[in-house]
């Protein structure tokens, strides 16, 4: 195992010579205890993921990411066994391959190593054996575009598992990062995970939030950035959610939504995905102004910087 983490650790240091693009050296960094943290906390998992070679190789990289995301979330969140899970794909996914992976054993690897599967999901290691980190990874471009420093007050809503806050707290030194979803499930499940992450810098809070449908529920905390992340085309009353958001932000509090769009000729990442116009008239016609929007390297999303309008 030494071998492998003297690897592992040399990854930063080729970029340290790089100019920093808001804490992305120290991500880099974080990243390298993180995955070393995970690999001497269970190096049999880490050992086991190489079992789902064929997940890497399928040919639908989306069907591949879907299949980790659903059954951890599955697994996780709705206490599913790894025999209903097999059930549910057979039935609802009939053409999904590998077969290979829809066996009792490879369900229990993927939910067992779920915080490696997450950093593989997200395209935060190379999708294959020894799953080293991406360099080209797109947390990078986020990082830049959010401009996060040191000291401030963040809340993504609609965090799910909570693995992007944990990102930010790998990066940063004095952040409160406020945790919000609306499934009280995937609340108590992200808490856990933040729980058991060791990486994370001691000076960084947390706090976890159960939300509604139309308000966040941190109304009375006073924010520098909201971030919302792939989940704004899921909000059922995005007008309601956008007032809560307004709230909460301090007089200089900027707004950040990532999203899948839909755009001409292209199958979007999710069937709820909005028309980019739609997604501008929402924000717009909703007490937000648009400061930027730039599109995320070879994904269908879009990044949006935003702040209150002050005619509401």
């Amino acid at each position: 195992m030494k071998t492998l983490l003297c690897l592992f650790t040399a990854f930063p240091f080729v970029l340290s010579a790089q100019s920093d693009t808001s804490g992305q050296r120290n991500m880099i960094m974080g990243l390298v205890n993180y995955r070393n943290e995970l690999i001497i906390r269970n190096p049999v998992g880490f050992k086991q993921i190489y079992q789902l070679d064929e997940l890497w190789k399928a040919e639908n990289g989306e069907q591949a990411s879907d299949f980790v995301f659903n059954v951890t979330y599955a697994y996780h969140i709705l206490n599913y066994s790894p025999e209903k899970i097999i059930k549910l794909y057979q039935k609802k996914v009939p053409d999904f391959k590998p077969t290979q992976l829809l066996t009792p054993e490879m369900i229990q690897i993927v939910a067992e190593n779920d915080d490696w599967m997450s950093l593989l999901n997200n395209r935060i290691l190379k999708p294959s054996p020894p799953f080293q980190i991406e360099n080209q990874t797109t947390l990078f471009e986020e990082l830049a575009f959010y401009k996060i420093q040191n000291g401030m007050q963040v809340a993504e809503i609609g965090a799910g598992d909570g693995s992007f806050s944990l990102l930010l707290g790998l990066a940063f030194d004095s952040l409160q990062i406020y945790i919000n979803d609306l499934d009280k499930d995937a609340v108590q499940y992200a808490a856990s995970k933040i729980d058991r992450c060791k990486s994370v810098k001691e000076s960084n809070q947390y706090f976890t939030v159960e939300g509604k449908k139309k308000s966040t529920a941190l109304e009375s905390v006073h924010l520098d950035k909201v971030i919302i992340r792939n989940s704004f085309h899921h909000f059922s009353h995005q007008s309601e959610m956008l007032a809560s958001i307004r709230q909460s932000l301090l007089p200089d509090g900027e707004l950040f939504i990532t999203d899948p769009v839909i755009k001409e000729d292209e199958i979007p990442d999710c069937k709820n995905a909005m028309k980019l116009e739609l997604v501008r008239k929402s924000i717009k016609e909703n007490g937000f102004e648009i400061l930027e929007e730039k599109p995320v390297k070879d994904w269908n999303w879009v990044m949006f910087h935003c702040i209150p309008t002050e005619d509401k």
